[in-house]
């Protein structure tokens, strides 16, 4: 899924299945590599119940990998559960988090950004149990993955999923996704874009509407002109 420069070398972050079961869950697979591309080693995790997929992974400002993702099910219930993760240069677990379902319903991790403090911004969504639409949610933690706070976004009538986060110059953040222009009787998918401060509570929001096309953003960076660039398809 993902490959970072880190470590000296580079670290490749995926899944793998296990061979010889029968119920075949989807398990985490990271292999290190060396600058010249030879293994150091290769390291597995699972299985998580019904299986689990990292959705983006980054380098940390001490030199890590933190990662997002979510897992299937477990014993009691079938939602999609998230995590977060961050592992060292041996492939051990330095700090961790799993945060269960949002409002008991799928919930999807899939985004992270390293906050000025060290912590983490996290963004996602999660089923709305009476819309049955995705709803935007952020998730706040510090560098341990403790959560700080949570917080979700409804402004629209369909579904609203949240794709990047970073942490604003002014200390809040600017999250962007994608909502389904059904909303807007457009019938196209649109981009949006919001800005909140260091609390989660929303200072202004835009939406970018296409009449002509499918519209997806994936990443989004503050420029220097204090602007914003958002990246999609």
């Amino acid at each position: 899924h993902d490959a970072l420069p880190i470590y000296g070398g580079y670290l490749l972050a995926g899944n793998y299945i296990e061979t010889g079961n029968s119920y075949l869950p989807t398990d985490l697979s990271f292999i290190k590599l060396d600058a010249n591309g030879t293994i150091v080693w290769i390291k597995g995790w699972g299985p998580y119940y019904n299986g689990i997929g990292i959705n983006n992974a980054i380098v940390t400002n001490s030199g890590k990998l933190a990662f997002v993702g979510n897992y299937e099910g477990n014993i009691t219930n079938s939602f999609t559960d998230c995590i977060m993760d961050v592992i060292d240069e041996n492939g051990n677990v330095s700090a961790s988090g799993d945060y269960g379902s949002f409002y008991n319903n799928n919930t999807s991790l899939n985004a992270i950004s390293q906050t000025s403090d060290s912590g983490y911004i996290m963004i996602g969504s999660y089923t709305n149990t009476t819309t049955y639409y995705n709803e935007l949610y952020l998730l706040r933690t510090d560098e341990c993955g403790n959560v700080i706070w949570a917080d979700d976004f409804i402004n629209c009538s369909q579904s609203l999923t949240g794709q990047a986060v970073q942490q604003t110059n002014d200390g809040g953040f600017i999250l962007t996704g994608v909502c389904t222009s059904s909303c807007y009787d457009s019938g196209y998918s649109n981009i949006y874009l919001i800005k909140t401060d260091g609390g989660g509570n929303m200072i202004w929001s835009k939406t970018y509407r296409s009449d002509v096309s499918l519209y997806n953003a994936v990443s989004l960076y503050q420029n220097n002109d204090g602007g914003y660039l958002i990246g999609g398809y």
